[in-house]
């Protein structure tokens, strides 16, 4: 009800059989080799919010999308024609008389609360911290964020262990925690939404805690590694020499591989002048360029602030090894260099452990901020991540109250009220100083 009314719509992943419509005796009205789709977009039949049409085995199912931010009070479904209404283990039973209709629950947060119940009941070794975490995600149906959709459809390159019983193996098991087919086919289908990629760009990250490892300010050339090999992640997957050869060989000579900030097409950091494999993994070096933000960066890197690379990558090829799935044949999209800009599990704020490391990255951004003549848009995410490291310190209290390993590094005791203080203040001072 009182939606749009003359929607755009467009169809996405193309099927592999066209249609051919052949009526009557005029052949001007003919129509050939029609494309098919296996969804079709209603694009913004509310603010924000697309409906999603697909079919399987004679069904016809419709998502409604809504991005981050809308108003999901909009949506308003009329019933009319029915004998009756009815709930039954969270399925909406619309009785039409002649048949039943159902409106199931989301089946991207039912596949992973199924697998939350039976890990809870049963116990389970699978998967990792990061699969875990994004099965709450799904069955809480919290808001999910540019970077955590590019996972998930990345995930689909398991897909052929998405069968195997949750009984005997991890991957039907982790297929459904990361929302089973449901949910990263709406991965795929949301990224590329927003991207405007098509099936074959859409990419996952894999991030290494990496500083770059040298960096000329005069001439503007940095150099690092935008990728380790025989490293296992937190995916456990491990990325083995050879693996990016192909995408080296074919898409670097021809420009096409990109050096970007935190894999944001919007934030080129400048031209890639080198990009091979050694021993140690995938080492670049990059002309960075002379606007605005590549001036910045070259400013932050002398000021020891970027401490992790990523890459945008696709999986063509993978086996499984002792320990991990080993991936060597990889098609690479781009390499990222990354600050804390942004709050999502793929920054180098997650990755600190301690609470040293926390103090001792706030230091430091404090005094770029304080010395710099970095641009304003820069200064400002800068802050943004000062008030994240800052509510992280004001939570570590919690965390210290869980036991703690035999070898774990004792930390000093920080008081709350403290590190509140502490961070309005230095708050306060920057946005006098600078805004």
């Amino acid at each position: 009800m009182n939606a749009n009314p003359a929607p755009f719509i467009f169809g996405t992943s193309p099927a592999a059989h066209k249609s051919n419509y052949f009526l009557g005796n005029d052949e001007s009205k003919w129509k050939g080799n029609l494309p098919n789709y296996n969804f079709l977009t209603y694009d913004e039949i509310y603010p924000g919010i697309d409906a999603v049409f697909s079919g399987k085995g004679g069904n016809l199912k419709y998502d409604l999308v809504v991005s981050a931010g809308s108003n999901v009070n909009s949506i308003v479904l009329n019933y009319s024609g029915l004998k009756n209404i009815s709930l039954r283990n969270g399925t909406l039973v619309l009785d039409a008389g002649f048949m039943n209709i159902t409106e199931a629950i989301p089946v991207a947060t039912n596949n992973a609360r199924r697998a939350l119940k039976w890990k809870e009941e049963n116990g389970s070794s699978c998967g990792t911290a990061v699969g875990w975490t994004r099965a709450n995600q799904l069955a809480n149906r919290e808001r999910l964020s540019r970077d955590t959709i590019a996972r998930m459809a990345s995930f689909k390159r398991h897909q052929q262990n998405k069968d195997v019983p949750y009984s005997e193996g991890c991957g039907g098991l982790m297929w459904d925690a990361w929302g089973g087919t449901a949910g990263i086919e709406w991965a795929i289908r949301k990224l590329q939404q927003i991207d405007g990629k098509n099936n074959s760009m859409i990419y996952g990250y894999k991030r290494m805690t990496q500083e770059v490892k040298d960096v000329d300010a005069k001439k503007g050339i940095v150099t690092g590694y935008f990728s380790a090999f025989n490293i296992k992640d937190s995916d456990g997957d491990i990325i083995v020499p050879g693996a990016f050869q192909k995408s080296l060989n074919e898409w670097f000579p021809k420009g096409r591989i990109k050096h970007l900030l935190n894999h944001d097409p919007r934030q080129p950091l400048g031209k890639l002048m080198q990009l091979k494999e050694d021993s140690y993994g995938l080492y670049y070096e990059s002309q960075i360029g002379t606007h605005n933000l590549g001036r910045d960066f070259i400013k932050m890197v002398e000021s020891d602030l970027v401490k992790e690379h990523s890459i945008g990558f696709n999986v063509k090829g993978s086996r499984k090894g002792k320990d991990a799935t080993e991936l060597y044949d990889v098609v690479l999209y781009e390499g990222s260099s990354l600050t804390s800009w942004g709050a999502n599990e793929y920054t180098p704020m997650l990755g600190m452990k301690s609470m040293s490391s926390k103090v001792d990255r706030i230091k430091k951004l404090e005094k770029f901020i304080k010395h710099t003549d970095a641009t304003d848009e820069t200064i400002e995410l800068l802050m943004l991540e000062i008030k994240q490291l800052y509510q992280l310190l004001e939570n570590f209290e919690d965390l210290s109250s869980q036991p703690a390993a035999e070898e774990a590094p004792v930390e000093p005791k920080v008081e709350p009220d403290e590190i509140a203080q502490k961070a309005a203040t230095a708050l306060d001072i920057l946005a006098l100083k600078y805004f």
